[in-house]
Parts: C-alpha cells; sequence; structure tokens
C-alpha cells in the first residue's frame, strides 16, 4: 500500500532509452520527481513454481513463449506534475505501477524517484487480514518510517477520512472492498508523500467518498505533490491529469495533452482490428496521428478544432450543424434560447438496434449533457443505403465560452454494441455572456421561478 522511496535512483540501469535518454544520474534529472527510463518487463507463461524459483536463482533465461509487459517505456514527471495513464487491458498500466512502487523489478532499464511515495495499488495490499484496522495503520506508518508516537498524532484524523466507524478496530478480513480502500486511501495520504502513486481502486468507494478523495487530490495537487494514476474514466482523467500517457502492448503510443491522447485513446480503443495495427504501426514508426488542439479563449470567436473521426463500420455521419427555432445555422448562441443540433446519416450495410446520440463538450474534455434517440435496447432497424436526419432540441443552459458537440451512431452486433460512426468535436460553437449572470460554473441550472434575496 504504501512505502518509502527516497533513494536516488530505484532498479537503475545503464541502458540508454531508444529517444537517446542517457543513465539516470541526480545531475541529469533536473526538476524531475520520477524518470523511467528504458523500462522493460516480461513474464513467462504456464511457467510451474519450481520452474520459477529454479530459473531466478540460477539467473537463467526466459522461457521462449514468455511475454512482454512493458517494452522501452522512458518518460520523466516533473516535479508537482500530474500524470495520467491510460490504455486497454493487458496494456502494462499495472505493472508499471507496480514496478514505481517496489513491488515488481524490471528485467531492463531504471526508475528513479525523488521524494518520499506513497502507492494505493490493489485493494488491501500491505494490510494483514487478522490485524484490526488501526493496528494495519501502525504497521503501515511504521514501515515508512514513523514512530509510534508520529501514528498516534494522526491516528484519528486518518479514522476520521476513513469513515469506518467501529470497524477501524476489526479484523480487515471483515472489511468490504470500499472499506479496505477508505482506509488505505485515508492512510496514503495521511503520509504526507511527495509522490502519490494511485491504481484504478478509487472506483470502489461510495460517490460521496469518491468526492473526498478527488477533493484531497485537488488540496495535494495545490501543495505541490507529484501524482501518477491510472483510470479507466476519461471525465476523471481529464479533469485531473496535466498530461497524459497512453500505453498499448507495453509501449507508450501516446504523451501529452490530456484531452488530445484521450480521444486518441477512444478512438483507438473502438477501432476495429484492421484500423489498430494501423494506428499502432503509425505510432511507432512516427507518433500517433493525434487531433490537432487548437488554443481556446472563452471571450474569442469559436476556434475549430479538427474532429477526431472515427472509421465508419456501416455508416456514416454528414454536415452537423446548429440551427436556430426558424431553421438558420448558428456558431454563436444566447443563454435561454432554444437550438437544434443536428447531422446526417447515411447506412452503407443494414444495421440492428441502431441508435444515435451527442454530447456537449467542454474544452477540457469534460462531458457536459447528452442525448440518444432512443432507449438501450429499443433502437431502429435501418436498411442500405438509407438516409437519416437526425435532430436534438436543447435550450442553451452553458456558461459563456467555447464548447464541442460530438456525434455517434450505434448499431447492435451480437450482444453488444458498436459505433456504426462517431465524430469528436464535430462542430466547434460559442455561447455569448449574458449581462450579469446569475449563475456560476458551466451550466445554469436555475429556476427561473425562483425568488431573489432582497
Amino acid at each position: 500500500m504504501t512505502r518509502p522511496l527516497k533513494q536516488k535512483a530505484l532498479f537503475q540501469s545503464p541502458q540508454a532509452c531508444p529517444a537517446g535518454q542517457g543513465p539516470l544520474t541526480e545531475g541529469s534529472l533536473g526538476d524531475a520527481a520520477v524518470v523511467v527510463s528504458n523500462l522493460s518487463k516480461n513474464f513467462a507463461v504456464n511457467e510451474s513454481a519450481g520452474a520459477r524459483l529454479k530459473r531466478v536463482l540460477s539467473g537463467g533465461p526466459l522461457p521462449a513463449n514468455s511475454v512482454s509487459a512493458l517494452d522501452g517505456v522512458c518518460f520523466s514527471v516533473a516535479r508537482g506534475e500530474t500524470l495520467g495513464i491510460v490504455g486497454e487491458n493487458g496494456s502494462g498500466k499495472s505493472t508499471l505501477l507496480k514496478i514505481l512502487a517496489g513491488i515488481q523489478r524490471p528485467d531492463k532499464g531504471g526508475v528513479t524517484v525523488r521524494g518520499k511515495m506513497a502507492t494505493l495499488l490493489e485493494l488491501g495490499v500491505g494490510f494483514d487480514p487478522e490485524f484490526t484496522g488501526r493496528e494495519n495503520v501502525y504497521l503501515a506508518d511504521a514501515l515508512m518510517g514513523f514512530s509510534a508516537k508520529d501514528v498516534e498524532a494522526r491516528i484519528e484524523s486518518i479514522a476520521a477520512f476513513a469513515d469506518i466507524g467501529p470497524f477501524l478496530d476489526q479484523p480487515v478480513r471483515t472489511y468490504s472492498a470500499g472499506m479496505r480502500v477508505r482506509l488505505a486511501f485515508a492512510t496514503a495520504i495521511h503520509a504526507e508523500p511527495e509522490v502519490l502513486v494511485i491504481d484504478e481502486v478509487l472506483a470502489v468507494g461510495d460517490a460521496a467518498f469518491q468526492r473526498k478523495c478527488f477533493s484531497r487530490i485537488r488540496q495535494m495537487q495545490q501543495q505541490g505533490v507529484t501524482i501518477i494514476f491510472v483510470s479507466h474514466d476519461m471525465n476523471n482523467t481529464v479533469q485531473i491529469a496535466k498530461r497524459v500517457l497512453m500505453l498499448d502492448e507495453g509501449r507508450i503510443m501516446a504523451i501529452g495533452e490530456p484531452k488530445s491522447v484521450v480521444s486518441f485513446y477512444e478512438r483507438f480503443s473502438f477501432a476495429p482490428p484492421a484500423e489498430k495495427i494501423a494506428l499502432r504501426q503509425k505510432a511507432r514508426s512516427g507518433g500517433p496521428e493525434q487531433p490537432a488542439c487548437q488554443p481556446y479563449d472563452n471571450g474569442a470567436e469559436p476556434v475549430a478544432r479538427t474532429p477526431l473521426v472515427y472509421s465508419s463500420q456501416g455508416a456514416v455521419i454528414e454536415n452537423p450543424r446548429i440551427t436556430d427555432e426558424s431553421g438558420n445555422p448558428v456558431r454563436t448562441l444566447a443563454i435561454g434560447r432554444t437550438y437544434h443540433y443536428s447531422y446526417n446519416v447515411v447506412f452503407t450495410r443494414a444495421a440492428s438496434n441502431v441508435r444515435m446520440g451527442m454530447m456537449m463538450v467542454a474544452p477540457s474534455g469534460l462531458s457536459l449533457s447528452g442525448q440518444v434517440s432512443h432507449p438501450p435496447g429499443r433502437g431502429f432497424e435501418a436498411a442500405l443505403g438509407q438516409r437519416v436526419e437526425q435532430s436534438f432540441c436543447f435550450e442553451c443552459r452553458l456558461a459563456p465560452g467555447v464548447y464541442f458537440a460530438n456525434a455517434g451512431v450505434t448499431a447492435s452486433e451480437g450482444t453488444e454494441e458498436i459505433y456504426l460512426h462517431r465524430i469528436v468535436d464535430a462542430l466547434t460553437f460559442k455561447v455569448e455572456a449574458k449581462p450579469e449572470p446569475l449563475f456560476t460554473g458551466l451550466v445554469d441550472l436555475s429556476c427561473k421561478q425562483g425568488k431573489n434575496s432582497p
């Protein structure tokens, strides 16, 4: 769960990164809190415990059928930066975090961490199930170098944050998954780490606890804590991360501004097999085909962002547009007025259970509000060559600024629902400023019949 790392280098190796990154030295780290250099890790397939022990003791090579979890991974994280890590299952995310935490050793490459590090990976890792929660807190903090007096000074604060009541003095084996993650997170953050590494565990807690965790993460960001986290929630990723790294088959496929990398990752995840192969080859030969994220200014005219167009798997979306109540195309919207977001769809094959959808998105990539044409499982049948116009009516309740609209068409394929076509950032529009607005945030949820204070 937690471990102190104040060493100059962990598993350091003189291996050079493909991009020319040399051996890790204190002088070459600059302002980096974490540097990963040419990291590789392989696992044997179907190897018995006895064979593995013999191989490790003899220093022998891995079997020929071993698989690569990480292959030449290189990146650095600046002090105070928050790095999000995304990737499909089996891409190497958890292996990378376990090596950062010192739980596993790499086969090649090095990791340098400067500062005390706390990790929150798998549920209950580091907890003895027979010990009470309180005893486990004392044990975890003792392993981090804290005295019993130090723990005594913070145990009530840990208990209050975890909020598991009398279960704090019950054996951990009696805890639910949510209770374990509450106590684990509370213990980790109260260790006052300089580097925090988090795997996809916060999704286990209830909504109120998740909110409390994210609030504390924001506070730690303001305090200059370096954070590395894995998440499958793309909304959380674009809100929290300053940069995002995408792993694929143990290699870095993209790293950069959150919205660009997350959009590319979503396109890759939904791509048909042939397109995935092409995108993977392109990324390894010269960088991913990412959308060009243009600067935006919430006081300026809309700046179109290059749409991210998915490959067609049976339909093509055309002419996304916003019109006013008279049918006139508009790109600048007024708060409180009604508009229609429309697009046409041409079907290049017959499809079942077809549904259309839209989503309004903030410049950061945060999904704000969306609509669908039909409930799940109750879509319509589309014929080859059929042309459909889809329109979504909405009242503009967004704060002044620049926004983007997505468009998507799904259908059933066997037991799954797939995208026949999708365009991210299909349309850019602006909401004009309203004189003396009475709401804050991105969306106006105020009631028009509400009473004002005197």
